[in-house]
């Protein structure tokens, strides 16, 4: 059972009694042979000679011996077929590393050294280096190991959310087979997705290639950070979680704004700000060992004027639906919307960023006035056409690009085609409502998909048609009809919304930036924490994960364990050592024969 161990045919191990009359053959000495020397002189004169021709001899022998013990030694041993069991891993001439390089790797543990450090262990003859952050990064295909051994060493961590799952499948299309391995270098913080990382090892393991978990980081260190930003109009909501297991206290600094807190183990503080009116840096004075999420950016529109000209023969006009929601985005937001009211048939110059319509008597507008709205519009202002029942007899000089069809009754407002304008925005039910058809964005629509609300390029300008009747319909009523409206606005003036100029770590640049934060280079993606610089905005990016910040790891699942453990013990390999000794085997009796003959023996 034990020679079983080592051997696939352990019956020939008694063959190795045939190094027994070897032994026994150089152990036997010759009988010294008399030799008369005819002079003494002679005898002197060799002497020296003889001496070393003797030792000489003796270490030919005795090497020879050796030769020859050593050829039987593995010409049985060949015989015996023996083997090693080892990891088909440390066979494998293909490595894939997925590398963690997500923020939660910048931790104070050192953990990112330790990775790399893991890594260039790791390394084979072939390597693939993915780098997991929100997305996998593929950085090297098949690359030599000196070469993937420099790249590693000028490798740093992004700060993105982490995608193990992305990663680890896509190792799987480098590791097609049994001659490959995967290499899992990661703290196992995996935040951006709910698919289990688990079900892509399964995966890689499926095609054969080894699969191995190398954790690093440690649970023992110390983070207070800013998990949320909810960026409104007027105000903003900070959210900052203690995650240690004692109360911690910290500063919150935001432009002029400064608050001590007090958070207790494991919660979370919410402090609430002004909404600042440009770029301001959100700070929290805490020592910790994860000084990433101890900062973050809030970005906003700078220039907050609108000049807007409503034409409206509404004496009311300021109590209605929309009037009020002028007067609430200019007191409660950064927004200064400037009103100028023209009630035709008073005649008025158009020189304002937007000209609304709003309950215009069609007797007494003034055609001139609206044909200098289009030309305006046409040169890259914009306009606002709002709801009248008798909205289709005016002349809207080619604003209006819809065709009348007849009038619908009650309908539910359905959103119509994504834009962000009318995310979770609910328009309730209208009365009745017009039938008609165009070519434009809808953004609302009623059951039989007719156009409620919709914009539409004139010329360089920006038209909204509004066919909602507030005075009948429930959407005045809802808490989104201001935010709607200002949404609008910034829309019409080529405003980026709030959501636009905030986003997370890893989204999609809508363009090349012109400065990034530590002038880093990009790839179309903002991979760093920061202020990024466009040549029409400016963005505000921050990483905002309560899961990233939770920088403390937590052992491997112990099911994947498992799964890992069982896949290796299922990949070890004998390795056959019978080609090997008997090649071994004929280059000693080569060897042997160049000795010999060098000795003069034959």
């Amino acid at each position: 059972m034990l020679l079983s161990q080592w051997f696939l045919e352990p019956g020939f191990v008694w063959w190795f009694a045939l190094l027994i009359p070897l032994i026994i053959l150089y152990l036997v000495r010759p009988k010294p042979m008399d030799q008369t020397i005819p002079s003494l002189m002679f005898l002197l004169q060799e002497k020296g000679s003889a001496i070393r021709n003797s030792l000489l001899r003796y270490l030919y022998k005795d090497f020879v011996f050796l030769l020859q013990f050593l050829i039987i030694a593995l010409l049985v041993a060949a015989a015996c077929e023996p083997y090693i069991t080892i990891s088909k891993g440390t066979l494998v001439g293909n490595t894939v590393l997925v590398l963690d390089a997500s923020a939660s790797m910048q931790t104070a543990d050192d953990r990112w050294d330790e990775a790399i450090a893991a890594a260039l262990q790791r390394l084979s003859r072939q390597n693939t280096i993915i780098l997991v952050q929100n997305r996998p990064v593929i950085i090297a295909e098949d690359m030599s190991k000196g070469d993937a051994e420099r790249l590693l060493k000028t490798l740093s961590p992004k700060d993105t959310e982490t995608n193990l799952y992305a990663g680890v499948l896509a190792a799987r299309e480098y590791a097609p087979n049994a001659d490959s391995r995967v290499v899992i270098i990661s703290d196992f913080i995996d935040t951006n997705t709910d698919q289990d990382y688990a079900a892509a090892i399964r995966a890689v393991q499926a095609s054969g290639a080894a699969v191995e978990l190398v954790q690093v980081g440690s649970a023992e260190v110390s983070n207070v950070g800013i998990i949320s930003l909810a960026v409104a109009e007027d105000k903003t909501n900070i959210g900052i979680k203690n995650f240690d297991a004692q109360t911690r206290s910290a500063t919150l600094r935001a432009g002029s704004f400064s608050e001590q807190i007090e958070i207790p183990a494991g919660a979370t503080e919410v402090v609430t700000i002004n909404t600042p009116v440009s770029v301001t840096e959100v700070k929290i004075d805490v020592s910790d060992d994860f000084e990433l999420d101890n900062i973050a950016y809030i970005s906003n529109n700078p220039d907050l004027l609108v000049r807007m000209l409503v034409i409206t023969n509404n004496p009311q006009f300021s109590k209605s639906a929309f009037g009020v929601a002028l007067q609430s985005i200019h007191d409660k937001t950064p927004l200064d919307v400037e009103i100028t009211l023209s009630t035709p048939p008073q005649l008025v110059t158009v020189d304002h960023d937007i000209v609304v319509f709003a309950d215009v008597n069609p007797q007494l507008l003034v055609q001139r006035v609206v044909r200098e709205t289009s030309d305006k519009v046409k040169q890259g202002r914009s306009a606002i056409i709002l709801y009248q029942s008798d909205m289709w007899g005016i002349d809207y000089e080619g604003m209006l690009p819809f065709s009348y069809k007849g009038a619908g009754g009650q309908t539910r407002v359905l959103p119509g085609e994504f834009s962000p304008i009318t995310k979770d925005v609910e328009f309730g039910d209208v009365p009745h409502h017009f039938i008609i058809e165009g070519d434009a964005q809808t953004l609302a629509a009623s059951a039989e998909q007719t156009p409620l609300i919709a914009q539409y390029k004139v010329g360089a300008g920006s038209v909204l048609y509004y066919g909602l009747d507030d005075r009948a319909g429930t959407f005045r009523t809802e808490p989104y009809y201001p935010v709607f409206w200002k949404r609008v606005l910034d829309s019409l003036e080529g405003r980026e919304t709030l959501s636009e100029l905030n986003i997370p770590t890893g989204a999609v640049l809508p363009s090349e930036p012109e400065k990034t934060p530590q002038n880093a280079a990009v790839f179309g993606f903002a991979d760093e924490q920061g202020i990024y610089e466009l040549s029409d905005r400016t963005l505000a990016v921050n990483v905002l994960s309560a899961k990233e910040s939770t920088v403390a790891i937590s052992p491997i699942d112990e099911e994947i364990q498992a799964t890992v453990a069982q896949a290796g013990q299922d990949a070890l390999k004998q390795k056959e050592l019978a080609a090997t000794a008997a090649l071994v085997a004929l280059i000693c009796i080569f060897l042997e024969l160049f000795i010999v003959k060098f000795r003069g023996d034959f």
